[in-house]
């Protein structure tokens, strides 16, 4: 992939590249805040109620000979 260079006459101090990733952080920024906490969102509830089953099976699988 080559990055198109434009010629800049009129400064010849100033950079005469661009960056192939300018500005694709806040892409990536609002792909965080659109995927990933929606996806917190659900697993947190969910994991302490797969906790809470888990450990009351457990319980159950290791009481019921006295039951």
């Amino acid at each position: 992939m080559q990055i198109r260079r434009s010629p800049q006459a009129a400064n010849p101090a100033a950079p005469t590249f661009a960056h192939a990733r300018a500005g694709v952080s806040t892409l990536d920024y609002i792909l965080v805040l659109g995927v990933v906490m929606p996806l917190m969102a659900f697993a947190i509830p969910a994991g302490k109620l797969i906790i809470q089953l888990t450990y009351e099976m457990v319980c159950t699988l290791v009481a019921w000979p006295v039951m």
